[in-house]
């Protein structure tokens, strides 16, 4: 299953809702795939180039990010909806491994993030 661009615009309960529902219709082994926002840029917590100007404009276009997670905890997040993470990188760490080699030029971004984690049997 892939949630990408979903989380960042969510409330904490609708992410938790959620994530709890897919552990209930996810069939054991199945991996989800998500995108998330590091929690770090929104509360300021975190430096990323950037991410004040980036904060502006997606309030301004009437999106604001509501809601972001932390890479350092997101295992013990998933943990209690039989999720077991897998993987977890920023989008900067996937442009170096898979564009350079191609000769793309896409930087992606140190806080926004793709992670991967697997449904556990209950």
């Amino acid at each position: 299953m892939v949630w990408e661009g979903g989380i960042d615009y969510l409330t904490e309960s609708a992410v938790q809702s959620t994530v709890a529902g897919l552990a209930r219709l996810l069939a054991p082994s199945s991996l989800l795939i998500f995108t998330f926002t590091d929690k770090g840029a929104l509360d300021g917590s975190k430096v990323f180039r950037g991410a004040r100007r980036w904060r502006s404009l997606s309030r301004a276009g009437g999106e604001p990010v509501l809601f972001g997670l932390n890479p350092d905890t997101l295992a013990e997040v998933l943990k209690p909806y039989r999720f077991q993470l897998e993987s977890d990188a920023s989008t900067e760490e996937i442009a170096r491994r898979y564009n350079s080699p191609l000769g793309r030029t896409e930087s992606g971004n140190r806080a926004y993030r793709v992670a991967t984690a697997r449904c556990m049997a209950p």
